[in-house]
């Protein structure tokens, strides 16, 4: 597919994602110490990854896409455990923190297929998303 875009993301977007990258990386580390302990067996046996009551990970993604379904998918009282947090613990109003907590409030579930690559700009791709037949960017 070629590439239908013009935007090229400059070197302030690519510092800004670093640092959003890396202020994510905390944020997530503290939604999860949120997880109750019987979430975890619950959405392994849900994904099939409990065999025998024993949790059975294959790589350290599925481990990741285990945390992501305990956050996200784990409902309790109408809510998942990101919306539990935001209620918790809000950051303040017109921070990074909270600009990134409300982007995990809208989250949307994708596969993404990565259809090329921006040369010279790392790990840039313009992708297809098969569930919501939709392109994009995506910097990862």
């Amino acid at each position: 597919m070629p590439l239908r875009s013009t935007f090229i993301p400059s070197p302030a977007d690519v510092e800004r994602y670093k640092r959003l990258r890396g202020l994510a990386r905390d944020l997530n580390h503290r939604i999860v110490q949120t997880i109750p302990r019987e979430a975890i067996p619950q959405v392994a046996e849900a994904i099939g990854r409990l065999h025998g009551g024993v949790l059975v990970l294959d790589s350290e993604d599925e481990s990741s896409v285990l945390m992501d379904c305990c956050l996200f998918d784990w409902i309790r009282e109408g809510k998942n455990l990101i919306e539990k947090y935001a209620e918790n613990y809000p950051p303040a109003p017109g921070t990074e923190e909270h600009e990134l907590l409300e982007a995990y409030l809208q989250a949307k579930y994708r596969i993404v297929v990565p259809q090329s690559r921006v040369p010279g700009a790392g790990a840039i791709s313009w992708t297809y998303c098969q569930v919501r037949n939709s392109s994009s960017w995506m910097l990862v």
